[in-house]
């Protein structure tokens, strides 16, 4: 009997002292609501916007480890031991996400907390240099769609389009795992490089010709994919998802030659076409659209709006 009570208790104590080191590591992480979804593959984060948030955080000696989840959600932080006061972490972690330009809300819903410390345990996180393992699947996706997307458009052939695809993977997964910025990653300088070395790439198996035809076709095709993608910032506290004013204005932009127009916006008819003054093509609407300016247009035509 006496040997039973004793095994209980052993038993007893090992339970809540597990229960106890659980508590204790759960407290030392924290995790926050982060906006980084990869625009060219919605289904993970992007590798090129959390890499240099990481390789800041090995700098500080009270992070032990930055993690992110697959989809580019959530990240969390792993503090020092002792380093335990709530003010103090956000104090020197929020500054870092304002560094990057990262919109970063501390996650504070103990049920949610509970999720995520399970799935930090038992799902796929990265972290630290790990995160370049999802630039070099977004590189392959990259690949995988403007290949594919030649193939539609009867611009390359199947033995064209193995090895355009490697050619275009390996081109960005070394780009994508480079150290930049958000401001370079987002310039137009960045983008300009990107569609100039892919086009040389390319060209070496359909020439010149072919490659602009290309290029022109895949920026629009890309345009209207991220029109219609959900933004990942937060409606209540970003400008740039609050419902815009009416205009009474649309800059059109030439598919062709890339020529910008600010015209008035018709109010009683839909305009089916429109002739670029630049280079005279005539553009339509695209099916699904009812006029011109809401297809080219940065203003759809005010029934739309």
């Amino acid at each position: 009997m006496k040997n039973t009570l004793k095994l209980i208790l052993i038993v007893l104590i090992g339970f809540f002292y597990s229960c106890g080191n659980k508590s204790n590591t759960s407290q030392a992480i924290s995790f926050y609501e982060v906006p980084l979804v990869c625009g060219a593959a919605p289904e993970i984060g992007c590798g090129s916007r959390i890499k240099p948030f990481f390789l800041e955080t090995e700098k500080e000696n009270k992070i032990k480890e930055s993690w992110s989840n697959r989809q580019g959600t959530v990240i969390a932080i792993v503090w020092a031991d002792g380093f335990a006061d709530e003010k103090q972490r956000e104090d020197l972690v929020q500054p870092l996400f304002k560094k990057h330009n990262i919109d970063a809300e501390l996650i504070s819903e103990e049920k949610k907390i509970s999720e995520l410390y399970s799935s930090l345990k038992n799902d796929q996180w990265y972290k630290g240099i790990e995160i370049d393992q999802l630039s070099i699947e977004e590189a392959g996706v990259i690949a995988n769609e403007m290949v594919s997307f030649a193939k539609e458009k009867k611009l390359i052939n199947n033995q064209q389009a193995d090895s355009i695809r490697t050619e275009i993977e390996n081109y960005f997964k070394a780009e994508l795992v480079k150290v930049r910025t958000f401001d370079e990653l987002a310039s137009q300088e960045t983008r300009n490089k990107w569609r100039l070395e892919v086009g040389e790439l390319i060209s070496k198996y359909i020439g010149d010709e072919k490659t602009a035809e290309l290029s022109e076709a895949y920026i629009t095709y890309r345009e209207e994919i991220e029109k219609t993608q959900k933004s990942c910032c937060k409606e209540e506290k970003k400008d740039c998802c609050k419902k815009p004013e009416k205009s009474e204005t649309s800059e059109i932009t030439c598919p062709k030659c890339g020529h910008k127009k600010v015209e008035k916006l018709p109010t009683d008819v839909c305009q089916l076409s429109y002739t670029c003054e630049e280079c005279k093509i005539v553009m339509h609407p695209k099916d699904g659209d009812c006029c011109v300016f809401c297809t080219y247009g940065d203003h759809k035509c005010p029934s739309m709006q």
